[in-house]
């Protein structure tokens, strides 16, 4: 065969490539965003008062900025806080089923401030604690291998500067309505994320008084 004919003959293998890969890109991004709208969803189910759905929502993206400044991805601060409200919402759930009021951040403080009392949940609640395990590891390894694959943000310091300084006052602002009313802690799965925020101003007398709530496990 002639090299002429070779050459100009017309070469479909870059455009055949690009249209395998667009979609890929499309379901993706179909992907992410059918994950919004069902976060969303759930969110404004759990939050049925308008003005703490606000609130809350206003602590949702100040928290996904304040891990996008660190972290430089979009995808990853938002699948680390849809985890961390997640496990709130779980966490309430299990602590209703037994007491019948939402989580506190006096909860928190028990359980993990000390060893002994995350064996006695383990001894307590293994069905419970054992798979959480696993899937909080299979999480963290899900986790990180997002972090290695999601391209980062390209913003300087001084950017990054400015998402953090934006979302530290849109945190502070969203948090003073849940600080100055009185959030209902017995809904079940309801005002789940406002209870445990609204919570998070008693902290300076947990601190004062944590080491009165210590179960101890030794004989």
């Amino acid at each position: 065969m002639d090299h002429s004919e070779q050459d100009t003959k017309p070469n479909h293998e870059p455009q055949a490539k690009g249209m395998l890969m667009r979609p890929r890109l499309t379901w993706a991004n179909m992907i992410v965003a059918g994950a919004i709208l069902a976060w969303g969803w759930f969110f404004v189910s759990v939050e049925t008062f308008p003005p703490f759905l606000l609130a809350d929502a206003g602590i949702f993206l100040g928290l996904c900025l304040v891990l996008l400044s660190v972290t430089r991805r979009w995808l990853l601060a938002f699948s680390l806080n849809v985890l961390f409200f997640l496990s709130i919402y779980v966490s309430s759930g299990f602590k209703y089923s037994i007491l019948a009021m939402n989580l506190h951040v006096y909860d928190v403080s028990f359980y993990l401030s000390y060893l002994t009392q995350i064996r006695f949940f383990y001894e307590t609640f293994p069905r419970i604690a054992y798979p959480a395990t696993l899937a909080f590891l299979f999480l963290v390894a899900a986790l990180i291998a997002l972090y290695r694959f999601e391209r980062p943000w390209g913003a300087n310091w001084k950017q990054r500067s400015g998402v953090m300084l934006a979302a530290l006052l849109l945190l502070a602002g969203s948090l003073r309505p849940l600080f100055v009313n009185n959030v209902d802690f017995f809904s079940d799965g309801r005002l789940v994320f406002s209870a445990f925020f609204s919570s998070l101003r008693d902290i300076p007398e947990l601190l004062k008084f944590n080491k009165v709530f210590v179960v101890d496990l030794q004989p």
